[in-house]
């Protein structure tokens, strides 16, 4: 009787794990599909792929990291911020690709905070010589997406393809 019972405790333990992993990557995907909100322009290839570059150059200011034409990637250098909750930095990676009936933009911005406290733990913790050596990104955490930025980005990138 008391193995019965230490089995359906097992099994009921196994369940909740299952289903607390399931949730997790169910949850883990809605984030991903968030990021990745496609938008589809009616435009040649040619002509959303000049004014995405103009959106991320000229209007925000980016450098290109990545500039694969052919491959539809874009993707640029870390931009970093200063403020009062401490120091945060974004990037953008982009792909474009012809669909029957237009032309997909994905536009995702990676923000990551600096993890301060973690940085004046292990500075003193080290000595100097592997303190130089330290993997400088291992002290950045990601921070979120901000969609309403996307989605102004977005905006942008339609404006400039009806001036044309």
């Amino acid at each position: 009787m008391r193995m019965k019972r230490n089995s359906i405790i097992v099994h009921c333990f196994v369940i909740g794990i299952v289903l607390l992993c399931m949730q997790a990557c169910a949850s883990s995907q809605k984030k991903r599909a968030a990021d990745y909100t496609p938008h589809v322009y009616n435009k040649s290839y040619d002509e959303v792929w000049d004014a995405l570059v103009g959106v991320i150059t000229d209007e925000l200011g980016c450098a290109l990291k990545k500039e694969e034409k052919k491959k539809g990637e874009l993707e640029t250098e870390w931009v970093h911020v200063f403020d009062t909750e401490g120091t945060l930095r974004w990037m953008l990676a982009c792909e474009v690709k012809e669909q029957d009936g237009g032309v997909v933009v994905y536009i995702d911005k990676r923000v990551q905070m600096h993890d301060e406290k973690k940085k004046q733990m292990n500075h003193y913790r080290r000595k100097k010589e592997s303190r130089d050596a330290m993997d400088r990104s291992a002290s950045w955490k990601d921070y979120g997406t901000d969609e309403g930025s996307v989605n102004s980005m977005y905006q942008s990138l339609e404006g400039r393809l009806n001036e044309e």
